[in-house]
């Protein structure tokens, strides 16, 4: 008889769609024809759109931390739901997204016998501890910094095993090079972008992290034939850094070479008219800018902080450069004006396909549950 699936259930906070819950998405769809999927998100969740349109099983509980003595009456809501939807699917792992939904669904997952996995997608420090109160049968890192932090500060007995995988990202069909240069330009045209310019590109959230005033003043020492496109937008506590970003295109004469279009839900659209990426965060748990960028055959200039180095060949596949080292910045700028935009493309969505493809990264993840379960799952 034919091996049953595997049933596994992904928890996500998720209280917007941010790049932890690209990731999710990228892995369920990868993974979803090999395993049998249940997604678990709050009530208000974008996931749930998201997970209609895409034909996956959602169920909804509030994943959010809290103890039985501050809401005896949601604590113990929360974790009946969850151990219903676990016997109900016979769940045989639940897989925690991010660290934060970890401590509600592995009580759950606890007291049914379910395997239990947790994705480290972002900093951890000796206070991760906290939140990790049952140990974790699967630690998954996205990328070896991530792995590096989590081996240093978190005691061995709250974990049984670990792995690292750089997250996977949609690749969309190779081109050739006419291609390639057509979609830039029909791509810019649909943006408002000059055509003959060289083009540079943001896309993320607009804050102080990401480095884009930095990016801004590097920019400006540039000779002319260049523009800048910034695809993302600020939170609301975050206005005053884009209005300041706004303002230092004018302070530094470089509003007519700059312009933001806010958010941006077809990302290809932004991938296939820019150039090169600019990545210049001034922390980063792996980076998954760059990998995007490369499957569209566009390299980035990234900052060497976190886990950037991992998703781009310096001199190869784009660029990295010291954090706050301008000087190193602009030689990295002036390097790609010159470039050969194809073969360093062709390069990056190469290296893309290497580390990052869906269909790999499916195969490898399966492998990881079977390890995790030796091969004993429910009946």
């Amino acid at each position: 008889m034919k091996n049953k699936k595997i049933r596994v259930a992904y928890a996500a906070l998720a209280p917007f769609i941010s790049g932890s819950e690209r990731s999710l998405q990228q892995t369920i769809l990868a993974v979803k024809e090999q395993l049998d999927v249940t997604l678990i998100v709050p009530p208000l969740s974008p996931m749930i759109e998201w997970a209609q349109k895409n034909n996956v099983r959602c169920c909804t509980v509030e994943l959010e931390y809290c103890s039985l003595w501050s809401s005896f009456t949601t604590y113990i809501h929360k974790h009946f739901s969850l151990i219903r939807i676990f016997r109900k699917y016979r769940i045989d792992i639940v897989h925690s997204n991010q660290l934060w939904s970890y401590p509600v669904v592995s009580l759950a997952a606890t007291v049914v016998g379910v395997k239990k996995v947790c994705h480290f997608r972002d900093p951890i420090d000796k206070h991760s501890n906290w939140w990790l109160p049952r140990r974790v049968d699967k630690a998954i890192f996205i990328s070896r910094h991530i792995e590096s932090m989590f081996l240093k500060n978190i005691e061995s007995k709250r974990f049984k095993s670990y792995c690292t995988m750089i997250n996977p990202v949609s690749l969309p069909p190779k081109i050739d090079e006419v291609e390639f240069r057509t979609k830039r330009d029909t791509s810019s045209e649909a943006l408002g972008l000059k055509k003959n310019a060289f083009t540079f590109g943001y896309i993320g959230q607009i804050s102080p992290v990401k480095g884009v005033l930095e990016m801004l003043h590097a920019l400006s020492k540039l000779n002319s034939g260049w523009q800048l496109v910034i695809a993302g937008d600020a939170t609301e506590d975050g206005q005053d850094y884009l209005k300041k970003c706004m303002k230092a295109t004018e302070d530094l004469n470089i509003s007519p070479n700059v312009t933001f279009i806010g958010f941006l839900d077809n990302v290809g659209l932004f991938y296939q008219a820019v150039d090169c990426v600019l990545m210049l965060s001034k922390a980063e748990p792996l980076g998954r800018v760059p990998l995007e960028a490369a499957g569209y055959f566009k390299p980035t200039i990234a900052n060497d902080v976190g886990g950037l180095p991992e998703t781009i060949c310096h001199g190869k596949t784009g660029w990295l450069t010291p954090s706050g080292d301008e000087s190193s910045l602009l030689i990295c700028l002036n390097e790609a004006l010159e470039m050969d935009a194809w073969k360093l493309g062709g390069a990056a969505r190469a290296m893309v396909e290497e580390i990052a493809d869906p269909s790999l990264y499916a195969k490898k993840l399966v492998a990881e549950y079977e390890t995790c379960l030796h091969n004993k799952r429910p009946l």
